[in-house]
């Protein structure tokens, strides 16, 4: 279940196309094929009636119901229209078998200013909620798909006695295949739906999985949120919901009637899953050579990382001289020849508005980056609040690098939290990134880790010689760390 809403350019529906749309509807068609390629099922979703905040409402704030913030009217005559505009395009692009409306978390956030009506255009909500569905069924079969529902709005044990919809339960379509997202008790869940006459599908958000009530399901998969944020081992402190529910949510498709779901969490444990990821991360470098060697930055190095955590994080390191110890002199970085500085200054320190600029003055095909993000946990609801993780599918921003070539070309290296760079201090077992190349650890004062993060960026022109690189941040107030930087030189 991949959530489209908020990332696709529309056809039919321009009006929807922000600044952050960053997939046309033909990248959308060639991820579906892609899935398809791979024995995976795409599925779009949308979130529609709750959490329509998501996407529809925030582009026509006249869909929202009176007296609440994120849940649209779907009984106002314009809604269909506008949200069934949407899921065409998509249909049409992508070939797909079924479409998610979403469905979960109607009436779920009051507002305060109003008094919700009693009744939407004369109907109560159970029936408005039974009617939208009912549409929805008929769009879907005039275009040959499948209609998906989450279940919890109909469900007793979960959201369904919000204005008593689960009471229109046996009126329903039996035809809507019910997603199971809520894992307080899957197995009464799954089995109530499917004594009910539905189809049981258990979509997952966090990690949980039906035991007694396997044999009843037809489906299983995750919902993925902004294309690959959900596919990261996520957090800082968090359960890694998004990708292990992905990881472990196929292998329950492909074994589903095996008690031998023991494995998985073995392979993301010891790390391999993390070498694996870090294999991958090679970038593609058709001018790459062997020669590679360290640039010298030290002259920029503005920060003792040690001291750094020393001040910044002091209740950790109490009565502590050092927080950490850094290598000195040249030393191999994941296979790539690296320097490091002495002890007074080891690192050069990004905050919010600074510009620090090393000369370069060489022809490369790549950069190789050795760097990690500090923050303080007070700072992270901000940057929760601030900078909404579904807005940057590619992570959230902690900084950029420069490239200024000899000719006035400049080039921009985006650095992203779980990409390219992630925290020092994170639970090991969330430090995967998807574009990290070698992750290096080291062990601090308190027997904890933390973490360095390796990135190649392959230079779109390495015919031209790079003048300089001027790293700067502008977003957010992280401490982006470098630590040591190489090049890697064009064949010849």
């Amino acid at each position: 279940m991949v959530h489209v809403g908020t990332n696709i350019q529309y056809k039919r529906r321009p009006e929807f196309n922000a600044a952050n749309c960053f997939y046309s509807l033909e990248d959308l068609a060639k991820f579906a094929q892609f899935c398809r390629d791979n024995f995976i099922e795409f599925v779009p979703r949308w979130q529609i009636g709750g959490h329509a905040n998501w996407n529809f409402i925030s582009v026509h704030p006249e869909l929202r119901e009176k007296g609440y913030k994120n849940t649209a009217d779907v009984t106002k005559p314009e809604h269909n229209k506008i949200v069934f505009d949407c899921i065409l395009d998509v249909i049409e692009a992508t070939k797909c078998k079924y479409v998610n409306v979403g469905g979960d978390e109607w009436w779920h956030s009051l507002n305060k200013t109003e008094k919700p009506d009693k009744l939407l255009n004369g109907k109560t909500r159970a029936q408005a909620f039974l009617d939208f569905h009912e549409q929805a069924l008929e769009f879907c079969k005039k275009h040959n798909v499948q209609l998906m529902m989450h279940e919890d709005m109909l469900s007793p044990y979960h959201n369904g006695k919000r204005y008593d919809i689960y009471k229109i339960i046996d009126e329903f379509p039996k035809e809507i295949i019910m997603l199971v997202w809520n894992g307080s008790n899957p197995d009464q869940v799954v089995n109530y739906f499917a004594d009910k006459g539905f189809r049981v599908w258990p979509c997952t958000t966090g990690v949980w999985f039906p035991n007694h009530s396997r044999k009843r399901i037809e489906g299983f998969g995750p919902t993925l949120y902004s294309f690959n944020l959900s596919l990261t081992l996520t957090g800082r402190r968090v359960r890694n919901n998004y990708a292990l529910s992905a990881l472990r949510g196929a292998e329950y498709s492909w074994n589903a009637f095996s008690d031998k779901l023991e494995g998985l969490n073995e392979i993301l444990s010891s790390g391999y899953l993390t070498a694996l990821m870090e294999q991958m991360a090679e970038p593609y470098n058709p001018a790459t050579s062997q020669n590679v060697s360290p640039l010298d930055i030290s002259k920029a190095y503005n920060c003792n990382f040690s001291k750094l955590f020393i001040k910044r994080e002091s209740g950790k390191y109490r009565n502590k001289k050092t927080a950490v110890v850094l290598p000195k002199g040249k030393q191999d970085i994941g296979n790539i020849p690296m320097a490091f500085a002495g002890s007074k200054n080891n690192c050069i320190r990004i905050g919010k508005g600074d510009k620090i600029t090393v000369p370069v003055n060489k022809k490369l095909s790549s950069l190789i980056f050795l760097h990690t993000v500090r923050t303080d946990d007070k700072y992270l609801k901000e940057v929760k609040r601030y900078i909404f993780w579904r807005h940057w599918p590619y992570g959230r921003p902690a900084g950029d690098y420069i490239v200024k070539y000899t000719d006035g070309l400049k080039a921009k290296i985006p650095v992203r939290l779980r990409e390219s760079a992630n925290y020092a201090a994170i639970k090991p077992l969330f430090r995967c990134c998807l574009d990290t190349r070698f992750i290096m650890s080291l062990e601090d004062a308190n027997s904890n880790y933390l973490f360095l993060y390796q990135y190649e960026w392959a230079n779109p022109y390495p015919e031209k010689q790079i003048k300089s690189i001027t790293f700067t941040q502008s977003v957010v107030d992280f401490d982006l760390l470098l630590f040591a930087l190489s090049g890697r030189e064009a064949r010849k």
